[in-house]
């Protein structure tokens, strides 16, 4: 059998630790260069014709992904400017 990997590197620059051990997401995130043209066309479109990436992660890091860890943890904390970013441009599909 395959061993999983988690996607999330993709989006952090940095390789995952996850073991393979447990199950996965899939996230669709937009990468940062094509975010102004995308942004200028309305957020217009659909994957895959607008340039969207879907990403294989283990949960964890996928709900990080789409709402920082912290604050899904605890509601009560402020939201963080980079936290806002990447939930503006990943989802859980």
């Amino acid at each position: 059998m395959e061993k999983k990997t988690c996607e999330c590197g993709t989006v952090t620059g940095e390789a995952c630790a996850w073991d393979g051990d447990g199950e996965t997401v899939i996230i669709e995130w937009m990468p940062e260069s094509l975010r102004g043209t995308h942004r200028a066309a309305g957020n217009s479109g659909s994957w895959p014709d607008n340039g969207a990436q879907r990403l294989v992660c283990e949960e964890s890091c996928a709900r990080w992904l789409t709402n920082c860890a912290r604050h899904a943890e605890d509601e009560s904390v402020e939201p963080c400017a980079a936290c806002d970013v990447v939930q503006e441009w990943a989802s859980v599909v």
